[in-house]
């Protein structure tokens, strides 16, 4: 069976708010692999289950920065060890923003 490689979703930072784009993918209890840039986020049901470098991070980079944010949705469970909300890293990562904006 072949997947589709192309992205599901997606969005231009800063002209969409990757918060809204997160609460969507989580409401939504999505499957599928975030991408921004060289960082990326893996997704099961709509929650953070393995990242490129720590999420918390990844989200800071995401939530401070500009280009294209795409989504792939796959069928399935995505695998990885980690089951962490979006909506606490999104926390998270507004605080690591706030300090460094210090």
């Amino acid at each position: 069976m072949k997947h589709n490689l192309r992205p599901t979703m997606t969005a231009n930072l800063p002209a969409i708010d990757p918060v809204d784009v997160f609460q969507i993918l989580e409401l939504a209890q999505a499957n599928g692999t975030m991408r921004f840039g060289s960082d990326w986020l893996r997704l099961r049901g709509g929650r953070v289950v393995k990242a490129s470098a720590r999420p918390d991070d990844v989200l800071a980079r995401i939530l401070g920065g500009q280009g294209e944010l795409s989504f792939r949705a796959v069928p399935g469970a995505p695998s990885g060890e980690q089951n962490l909300s979006l909506t606490a890293l999104l926390l998270e990562a507004a605080r690591l923003c706030d300090e460094v904006a210090k």
